[in-house]
């Protein structure tokens, strides 16, 4: 089943309405034989209507930003088809930029996640799952810098498919924990060699912050420090 052509009118009307938007982009990401679903991270697994995307869009790669609102995966029009899982076929996105109009080259980006409200909330939720699309360039809809009729919007899926990796997210930095004595006394003074920012709190506990961001394997190598030396 062709999920584009039941929303292909809806946008053609939606984009003539918003003709004076600086630039447009349909939120559509299957392409014409449907061949580019996002997967979970089996790689096989269709993203359903649990996980959400959204579209970045700018001049360049360097000036991607957030356009739209986010919606779900597996949803046609708004609402939930098991058969549109791993595509997003919902509306046309309507910028206003000041400095890209209908006709003007510029990229998008899809992102997809699961596990938070956003895709910057779901960087640094631990256990969120995250990925991205490759960066495509396209011709924007909308109205011509010098003005005239608006250009249809493109559909945003040049992109292939992609899987979301593994383990794509991490806990924010920087994190906290709780060292047991096992740090304490004459293992004090090797603890705060071994981690600078270590400093002791009642109770014969060390704290120590750790950027998980730069170390992903902070903990146990912590635990293994302070067991070895104390």
């Amino acid at each position: 089943m062709k999920i584009k052509s039941i929303v292909c009118t809806a946008l053609v009307a939606l984009s003539t309405m918003t003709a004076k938007a600086d630039y447009q982009l349909n939120f559509v990401t299957a392409n014409g034989g449907e061949s580019n679903p996002v997967f979970d991270v089996d790689g096989t697994t269709r993203l359903n209507s649990t996980f959400f995307g959204q579209l970045y869009a700018g001049a360049d790669a360097g000036s991607l930003v957030a356009v739209g609102s986010a919606l779900q995966f597996g949803t046609v029009g708004g609402l939930v088809r098991s058969d549109a899982n791993g595509f997003i076929i919902g509306n046309t996105v309507s910028v206003t930029s000041g400095s890209l109009f209908g006709g003007s080259s510029g990229v998008y980006q899809l992102r997809a996640w699961q596990g938070a409200s956003t895709y910057e909330l779901a960087q640094t939720t631990f256990g969120a799952k995250i990925g991205s699309s490759s960066v495509q360039t396209v011709t924007f809809g909308g109205v011509p810098s010098g003005g005239g009729a608006p250009l249809t919007p493109p559909d945003a899926n040049l992109h292939g498919s992609f899987a979301l990796p593994l383990f794509p997210s991490r806990p924010p930095s920087p994190s906290v924990f709780l060292v047991p004595p096992v740090c304490s006394s004459a293992a004090a003074s090797n603890c705060a060699v071994a981690f600078p920012q270590s400093r002791p709190v009642s109770g014969g506990f060390f704290v120590s912050t750790i950027d998980m961001t730069e170390h992903p394997f902070s903990i146990s190598l912590f635990w293994l420090a302070c067991s070895s030396i104390g």
